[in-house]
């Protein structure tokens, strides 16, 4: 099982992203438990800019489900495909 980090912002308008895959679940805590991972409590430069432009936002971790396409993996689907067999 591997999680991924999720940037979460308050405002609805910008769309949350993707910052990091392929983690374990030590190490997505960990990456969540730095201070430069939340608006409220960053104090970098990149981090201040960051709310300046966005808005509060902090990370947030979860759990990577695999893509599925009529229940098969995508990649599955995609080799078929690259394969001629669809």
């Amino acid at each position: 099982m591997s999680y991924k980090i999720v940037r979460m912002y308050k405002d609805s308008i910008h769309l949350n992203s993707v910052v990091k895959r392929g983690l374990t679940l030590e190490q997505a805590q960990a990456w969540c438990q730095d201070p430069e991972t939340s608006s409220s409590t960053c104090t970098s430069e990149t981090g201040k800019k960051r709310t300046e432009m966005y808005g509060p936002w902090f990370d947030g971790y979860e759990e990577e489900k695999p893509h599925y396409c009529d229940g098969a993996p995508f990649r599955d689907i995609t080799n078929a495909f690259v394969r001629g067999q669809f």
